[in-house]
């Protein structure tokens, strides 16, 4: 499991994390019971500056859970 954003990645982290707690507050108030969050980089691991796509191969081995 990934655990927060690689350093100087401030903006990845207000957005992902900002982001991330809207979606569970709207799920809350909807009356969901759970949600699975995977965020780009834990499925994907680091582009190392490459654009990914959905058909861009994940790296697994990141999710250690």
């Amino acid at each position: 499991m990934v655990r927060g954003c690689p350093p100087g990645m401030g903006y990845y982290g207000r957005i992902n994390f900002g982001g991330t707690a809207i979606v569970v507050k709207a799920a809350i108030e909807a009356g969901v019971k759970g949600l699975v969050f995977f965020s780009t980089i834990a499925v994907y691991g680091n582009s190392n500056g490459q654009i990914l796509t959905e058909e861009s191969p994940t790296h697994q081995e990141v999710f250690r859970i």
